[in-house]
């Protein structure tokens, strides 16, 4: 996996660089040795940040840490504003400048990559982005000082987003949640999506998320999954005539035996026994 430098975007000493960018496709996994601000302009996608998934849309911002992979994958094509960060602006070790920028993006150790901005913060952060770009370009007099100053305007607003997110997420009520992911699953039962994704995608502690969907549902959400899955199995047997394989892969399962395990275990039969059945009692 290739692991990106700030020297080879910014000049050494700089310790900030901010670019407008234009992605038409997806782009390798990779890592940096600095801090990355991305800023979602225009388009939509798919972030995929230490192996968990994220939407991406106008408004979207993802701090990306050091060391930490990621990728994203446009649909179509995405305009988004980058800041590359180094401790380096804010002093010898960093300093408490660098400590803010990841304090809003960690709580208790938990690693929550992104935040939407609404329309007002939004146009707040775009007039901020393009004094920060002018000053980049310029380079007068203490620059790295308006930098810096810029920098912690652009942490105030997105700790106030945060706090405002994950207050407004807190408050919601458990039915609410529910009928979101609800209804998210059974749109993309058939993709690879775990837990995790899940919690993350809609900005829920895991651990939370698994004991109020197992409470609610009186299931795991992987049983809730692998119903789902088993039930358009069924269907699709009767109503095609795909074969067993293709309707394997057509609900979501790469390996042909674990569908068949699978599907044994929950039918009490095999696939070619229940289309076997299910047609003769046409």
């Amino acid at each position: 996996m290739i692991n990106y430098y700030a020297t080879e975007f910014i000049r050494e000493g700089d310790g900030l660089g901010i670019f407008e960018r234009v992605l038409t496709r997806r782009e390798d996994a990779h890592t940096h040795a600095f801090y990355a601000l991305i800023f979602i302009n225009e388009g939509k996608g798919l972030h995929q940040v230490d192996q968990k998934s994220y939407d991406m849309a106008p408004g979207s911002v993802f701090f990306i840490d050091r060391s930490v992979p990621h990728s994203m994958e446009p649909f179509g094509e995405l305009k988004y504003t980058e800041i590359i960060l180094t401790p380096d602006l804010f002093g010898k070790d960093g300093g408490e400048g660098e400590n803010e920028l990841r304090r809003i993006f960690y709580t208790d150790s938990e690693y929550q990559p992104t935040v939407t901005l609404n329309q007002d913060e939004r146009e707040v952060l775009d007039a901020i982005l393009r004094l920060t770009s002018r000053e980049c370009e310029q380079r007068a007099g203490d620059f790295r000082a308006f930098l810096r100053l810029f920098v912690s305007l652009i942490c105030q607003y997105l700790s106030r987003a945060m706090e405002w997110m994950r207050s407004e997420l807190a408050n919601r009520d458990p039915a609410y949640i529910l009928s979101v992911t609800l209804e998210y699953v059974d749109k993309h039962f058939t993709e690879n999506i775990s837990q995790e994704e899940l919690a993350a995608r809609f900005g829920y502690n895991y651990a939370y998320f698994s004991r109020l969907f197992k409470k609610h549902m009186g299931e795991n959400l992987s049983d809730y999954i692998t119903k789902k899955r088993i039930e358009l199995a069924a269907r699709l047997l009767v109503e095609t005539d795909l074969s067993a394989e293709q309707v394997s892969e057509r609900v979501g399962y790469k390996s042909k035996p674990q569908f068949y395990n699978t599907f044994t275990k929950y039918m009490n039969t095999t696939p070619r026994q229940y289309r076997l059945n299910a047609r003769q009692k046409q």
